[in-house]
């Protein structure tokens, strides 16, 4: 809120964000991923269960925000695929680094925040590829809530 009572507008960025931004971010909205199971100020699919099957519509909000907050335009959605298990998952690969706010949903493992690359995940998942699907869930309303600041970012 400003001092007259008027809420703050969402921080405007220009130019290429840095990594602690970014990692900042991606916490911010980690934590409220983690509230949003009771609150349900953003519902999608499987919300009150976060983390566990809630990657791909966590790893499309953050996308979403990236691209809205930062103008980013190197975001990817990454499908990591085992065949043999018949299992996948998502994260976000944004200026080569991986953001992955569910993975703690795997045994042993915590979010990940803004890492290279690099091998990623290939144990669990040994095929990734970029999936270009957004219909998922609808980046209208997640700008909105944004906008509106519902969505801390």
């Amino acid at each position: 809120m400003t001092i007259d009572g008027e809420p703050n507008e969402p921080e405007a960025t220009s130019g290429k964000p840095d990594a602690a931004a970014l990692e900042r971010s991606a916490r911010i909205l980690a934590t409220f991923l983690e509230e949003n199971r009771i609150t349900c100020i953003l519902p999608y699919a499987n919300a009150p269960l976060f983390p566990k099957n809630c990657c791909q519509s966590a790893s499309l909000i953050l996308l979403y925000l990236l691209e809205e907050k930062y103008g980013q335009q190197d975001v990817e959605l990454i499908k990591g695929s085992n065949y043999q298990t018949d299992e996948s998952h998502y994260w976000v690969r944004a200026g080569g680094l991986v953001y992955d706010l569910t993975a703690h949903q795997f045994s042993g493992l915590t979010p990940v925040f803004g890492v290279p690359e690099g091998s990623y995940l290939r144990g669990l998942f040994p095929e990734s590829e970029v999936d270009p699907e957004r219909t998922w869930l609808d980046r209208s309303e997640v700008c909105r809530l944004y906008q509106a600041q519902c969505i801390p970012f």
